[in-house]
């Protein structure tokens, strides 16, 4: 009875481990907005050629209403099928050619869902190397064609959040060397504080 027992309970533990795993494996990056930087997203690419107006996921209902879960595949025009496959970085940079591979001329996809708490205004600061487009609950909301070094914060993206779970949209384009992107999502309830700065003697 005791080896019975003893054996259920391994049992349980390895269904509770493999369940847990799964759901992990399963799950889409969801990011609170919160102002802190988005390390974990669901990646998707390489597309041809570098072009931020196709829209590379036609044959999956389009960029607009785009859903992916890890493990969701897309063909490309050239037949090659591409997975949804979770990155997350140690950094607040994301490496995109660590994410995707390294390619030339070439469009990537990054996605995750941003959680809040209520419906209000906020704002996506993004950064790219080298062109970004970023969609919100299907909504185009920013398009910076660019050549460029990656800046933090560089691009300031006025948006309107719903309350609970906000599908985001990133696509990065690469003309050569680095493929690189950065962004977070200030909270609503950011504060701006503007004035001169002084010292004792009033001197700026």
């Amino acid at each position: 009875m005791r080896k019975l027992f003893f054996a259920r309970c391994w049992i349980l533990v390895f269904l509770s481990l493999y369940v847990t795993v799964a759901h992990a494996q399963d799950s889409v990056p969801t990011h609170p907005v919160d102002g802190t930087f988005i390390k974990e997203w669901l990646v998707l690419g390489p597309f041809f050629p570098e072009d931020l107006e196709t829209d590379f996921l036609a044959s999956t209902n389009g960029e607009a209403s785009v859903n992916p879960k890890p493990g969701d595949t897309v063909t490309t025009a050239e037949g090659k099928t591409l997975t949804w496959t979770v990155y997350r970085s140690e950094g607040n940079l994301i490496n995109l050619e660590r994410a995707i591979g390294k390619h030339e001329t070439a469009v990537c996809y990054a996605f995750c869902l941003l959680e809040s708490d209520e419906g209000s205004d906020s704002e996506i600061r993004v950064g790219s190397d080298d062109s970004v487009v970023v969609f919100l609950n299907g909504q185009k909301v920013h398009t910076q064609p660019a050549k460029r070094p990656i800046l933090v914060d560089e691009d300031r993206v006025p948006v309107s959040l719903r309350p609970g779970k906000n599908r985001c949209l990133v696509k990065v384009s690469n003309e050569l060397q680095k493929w690189e992107l950065v962004a977070r999502v200030l909270p609503p309830t950011r504060a701006v504080i503007e004035g001169v700065i002084t010292d004792e003697t009033g001197n700026t």
